[in-house]
């Protein structure tokens, strides 16, 4: 997963970070809801998301500073 990430994203931190945050929302979400139908499609749309998610904070943050 984090290959696939880091291809996708082109960059290694942040695939590793959305990887290791994808597998802490399972610990957290899978023993109350249970394991999905494809644990691992579900893996990697979480780590996607998070991904995205943390590069949209990233260039919100640098937009925010240029204002000011």
């Amino acid at each position: 997963m984090v290959a696939a990430l880091t291809r996708r994203f082109g960059d290694l931190d942040i695939a590793e970070e959305a990887a290791a945050e994808a597998f802490a929302a399972a610990v957290g979400r899978w023993p109350a809801d249970g394991i999905p139908p494809n644990p691992g499609a579900w893996l990697t749309t979480t780590a996607n998301r998070k991904a995205i998610d943390r590069i949209r904070r990233e260039k919100s943050a640098t937009t925010s500073t240029r204002r000011l």
